[in-house]
């Protein structure tokens, strides 16, 4: 089409709207420094507690509290077995 620039009028902006590295857009999955972690209010108290977390989008979420010496699969087991022998309110 052999029209003028300002006839055909501008494109639609899309994201990202102000200049990227390529680093920046291939690095998604390779750092911590580079994908934000969002905590929640209560991030720092999971943390002194023990907590193994979970990926969860930008979050992470506590998967269990392992003790010394308990794998994951355990921890989540007699974590299981508590909530469950507590009965209902």
């Amino acid at each position: 089409m052999s029209q003028p620039i300002p006839r055909t009028g501008t494109t639609t902006f899309r994201p990202p709207y102000t200049p990227l590295t390529l680093g920046t857009i291939a690095a998604e999955a390779r750092d911590a420094i580079f994908i934000p972690l969002r905590k929640t209010a209560i991030h720092d108290w999971h943390e002194e507690h023990g907590v193994h977390w979970e990926p969860v989008g930008l979050w992470r979420r506590p998967y269990c509290y392992p003790v010394k010496g308990e794998s994951h699969a355990d921890a989540v087991a007699r974590e299981i077995r508590a909530v469950r022998g507590r009965g209902h309110a």
